[in-house]
């Protein structure tokens, strides 16, 4: 599956005049993000061209990339020199430092022509957001499903979107992407969705420094919930966070439960414990089509 960690779109909230350095997460552009997320920041003239890190993990992501470089300072005061996934002349696309703490911080950006762009930045602990297939942290999601047979054979649906050039009006608005119908498979099957997001990875942190916490870390549930919850089979870095995982990449595992056949689209929301040990209201509801 194709994951939209450096593909660049317009974001409405930037204006071309404007010159501050904006920092929001890359999924669902939300100005909440957290250490270790995948973070996108945005500036009119930051690089001449087009820049992209080129060696997958576990090589480490360049400091520098067109001669681009971020620094984030904490609300301790501790500065970080950000990992870089792309370039381009208006965005940029890394990680935020790990071991940043929480509160309002200030970055520092570095344009290919020597300029300083400076902005602040809202790091909390935990930050979900989920990717979409369209890049606009809305509609489709970035997901994948994996059918489990009796057998145990398994069947891997790569993408719920297939994505071109032609925007299509899909209910609410625009987009470039349209829904792959997903087969869940018979009763004896088990059907897993496999939804990519970022700033998810520290609740486990969270939830450790709280041992009195009685709650579920993470939940998924349909918009409005009505008491209803999928059952989530893994939470964390995405690919269990071994060496060849993506930077700053998170993962929800969830059971795709077989009423669901032939609900057609059906919206997800996923809530993460926070510091004080609460749900956070989901940032962005994502959708896959089921068939």
């Amino acid at each position: 599956m194709k994951l939209p960690l450096i593909g660049f779109i317009f974001f409405a909230g930037i204006s071309s005049s404007q010159t501050k350095l904006t920092t929001v997460s890359a999924a669902d552009y939300s100005y909440l993000v957290a250490p270790n997320s995948v973070v996108s920041l945005f500036a009119p003239n930051i690089a001449t061209g087009a820049f992209s890190a080129t060696q997958p993990p576990p090589t480490p992501l360049p400091l520098t990339l067109g001669k681009v470089n971020v620094v984030f300072t904490d609300s301790g005061g501790n500065t970080f020199v950000a990992s870089l996934i792309a370039v381009t002349p208006d965005q940029v696309n890394a990680i935020l430092p790990a071991n940043m703490k929480p509160g309002n911080g200030t970055v520092s950006l570095t344009a290919s022509n020597g300029e300083v762009i400076t902005g602040s930045v809202q790091v909390t602990q935990v930050a979900p957001s989920i990717f979409t297939a369209d890049q606009s942290g809305t509609w489709l999601a970035a997901a994948q499903v994996v059918i489990a047979h009796s057998d145990g054979t398994q069947t891997v649906i790569g993408s719920v979107a297939t994505c071109g050039n032609t925007p299509v009006f899909n209910g609410t608005g625009y987009s470039n992407c349209v829904p792959v119908p997903v087969d869940i498979g018979t009763a004896a099957d088990e059907a897993v969705l496999e939804l990519f997001g970022t700033g998810i990875r520290n609740v486990s942190a969270v939830v450790a420094s709280n041992p009195n916490c009685l709650c579920d870390p993470v939940d998924v549930a349909p918009p409005g919930y009505d008491g209803y919850y999928y059952q989530v089979l893994y939470f964390g870095p995405q690919g269990g966070g071994g060496p060849t995982s993506f930077f700053g990449l998170d993962q929800v595992n969830i059971v795709l439960p077989h009423f669901l056949a032939g609900a057609g689209l059906v919206s997800f929301d996923v809530l993460v414990v926070s510091s004080n040990v609460s749900m956070i209201a989901p940032v962005n509801t994502v959708s896959v089509y089921i068939k």
